[in-house]
């Protein structure tokens, strides 16, 4: 495991964006005891009420849950026209465009270049099927979460009206709370950087005790 071989044996933060937290969502399930608390930035969790209606009632706007579902057919699609299909997805997500420099758009179509990488990052959304079998055994056995977490959400996203009702599935009512950003969508770090580093900051030193000690510690 990553944490023993970097001999961290502390509680850890973990800062996520989009489908990282599916990722985080499963590591917490499991080793709960690992993690202080999440800053969970724009992700709909599969298993969740929210995520299944999601992708009827906004399935133009979330098409590639689907298309990237298609076995070899997306693949084939997309591989030649990486530069095109990239430009639209970032741009189809943004509010503040002027974040998004020509040198961060050749980056990611240079590794989707490699071979294999396009069919590896589509294949993780073949796999949401398993994940909602997963969660949903979770929650049952286990019961929802209890760890503190903070979101990101952003006023100029239908996600602001939805992240609450998702938490309320999988976590314990108390222990989430809900950052509104101004003038921001989908890559909130990149269109708001002080104010997204402020809040997280400020999110970590309320629900860390070691923090909270070192920060004591250095004042004396």
């Amino acid at each position: 495991m990553l944490l023993d071989y970097l001999k961290i044996n502390d509680s850890i933060h973990f800062v996520d964006h989009d489908i990282d937290e599916m990722i985080v969502y499963a590591f917490i399930s499991c080793y709960s005891f690992h993690v202080m608390n999440i800053i969970w930035n724009k992700c709909l969790l599969s298993e969740t009420v929210v995520y299944q209606t999601n992708k009827t009632t906004h399935a133009v706007q979330l098409f590639y849950f689907i298309f990237y579902s298609i076995l070899d057919l997306s693949e084939t699609l997309i591989i030649n026209w990486k530069c095109i299909y990239l430009n639209y997805f970032f741009f189809k997500l943004v509010y503040n465009a002027t974040v998004i420099l020509f040198a961060n758009l050749n980056f990611y179509v240079e590794l989707y270049s490699q071979s294999e990488v396009m069919r590896c990052a589509l294949k993780i959304y073949r796999i949401f099927k398993t994940d909602v079998q997963e969660n949903h055994h979770w929650i049952n056995k286990y019961e929802k979460s209890k760890i503190s977490v903070m979101t990101f959400s952003e006023n100029k996203s239908a996600h602001k009206n939805e992240v609450l009702k998702m938490f309320n599935e999988i976590y314990e009512q108390k222990v989430f709370e809900v950052t509104v950003m101004k003038e921001v969508n989908h890559y909130i770090a990149e269109e708001n950087f002080n104010k997204f580093v402020n809040e997280m900051l400020k999110f970590m030193r309320k629900h860390s005790f070691l923090w909270n000690s070192w920060e004591e510690n250095e004042s004396q």
